[in-house]
C-alpha cells in the first residue's frame, strides 16, 4: 500500500516511504488500450472464485488516498465499447502494480455508477471517489 503519511505521524515499517515510487511521478498518462488477444477466450482464472471483498475503509485512510490520487491522471479510458474483459484485465494489472488507479468515462457517462460497481466487483477493488466522469479505485497489495 502506498500512502503518504503526515510528517507528525510515525511511519509504519511495513508501509512504503514517501520517497519511494510515487504514483504521481510516473510521467504523462496515456490511454491504455490493449489490443484484443486472439486467446482472450482462454482465461486462466477459476470461474467459481469469488472476488475478494475488502472491509470498508476508515475515513482518514480514504482521505489520504484521495489526496494521493489528486495528482494522478486517468490511465484507463472507457470508450464506445464499454467495459470489456480486456479492459478489466488491464485495470486489474494496473491495480496490482500501483494500487491506486484513475479511470475516465469518455462514453457511457449515464451508466458510470453501474459500470463502476461492475469494475469494483470484477477487480476486487474499492471506490475512493467518483467525481465528474473520473473514477478512482484502490486495491490493497496482496499479502503472500
Amino acid at each position: 500500500m502506498i500512502i503518504e503519511r503526515h510528517r507528525h505521524r510515525p511511519e509504519d515499517p511495513g508501509k512504503a516511504s514517501e520517497h519511494q515510487n510515487e504514483p504521481g511521478k510516473r510521467g504523462n498518462a496515456v490511454a491504455v488500450m490493449d489490443p484484443p488477444s486472439p486467446h482472450a477466450h482462454a482465461h486462466t482464472e477459476t470461474p467459481n472464485t469469488p472476488p475478494t471483498i475488502h472491509p470498508p475503509m476508515a475515513a482518514p485512510d480514504k482521505q489520504a488516498l484521495k489526496a494521493q490520487a489528486h495528482k494522478l491522471k486517468p490511465t484507463i479510458l472507457i470508450g464506445r465499447e464499454g467495459v470489456t474483459q480486456a479492459q478489466l484485465d488491464t485495470i486489474s494489472r494496473h491495480l496490482d502494480q500501483r494500487q491506486l488507479v484513475k479511470i475516465r468515462f469518455n462514453e457511457h457517462k449515464e451508466r458510470k455508477q453501474e459500470l463502476s460497481a461492475l469494475i469494483q466487483e470484477k477487480t476486487g477493488s474499492q471506490q475512493i471517489s467518483l467525481i465528474g466522469h473520473t473514477l478512482t479505485l484502490y486495491k490493497p497489495p496482496k499479502h503472500t
